[in-house]
């Protein structure tokens, strides 16, 4: 499932950052694109501690540094880039929707097909 989600992520930020290309100031699809990555990094990052703690049946400190590091350098990055002037914060936001619609879509499939396998 995590394979999908990001093939299917990949190819809604590109199309939304391409599309916007054409009407919207640069700005706007750099910010998608910047939101789609940084989200698609997340979501990896989490899928990974995820699986870590399911291994060991509780978190450990280190997970939790590294969630919380995890957090931090996203906030730095789009901090960085909005301060800069690279990206738009409504493009961001397009794109870290994006990813997230795509997961919650990709969740609420997994859950429908496991209640008609029932």
């Amino acid at each position: 499932m995590e394979k999908r989600i990001y093939k299917i992520s990949g190819v809604a930020v590109l199309v939304l950052t391409v599309a916007s290309a054409f009407f919207l100031p640069k700005k706007i699809p750099a910010g998608i694109l910047a939101g789609g990555v940084l989200s698609l990094a997340n979501f990896r990052a989490l899928a990974w501690g995820v699986t870590g703690l399911l291994g060991t049946r509780k978190a450990t400190g280190k997970m939790i540094f590294f969630s919380a590091l995890r957090f931090a350098i996203i906030v730095a990055l789009l901090i960085g880039l909005l301060k800069l002037g690279l990206v738009d914060l409504l493009g961001v936001i397009v794109g870290m929707t994006a990813v997230f619609s795509v997961i919650i879509a990709a969740g609420a499939r997994e859950l429908l097909k496991n209640i008609s396998a029932q």
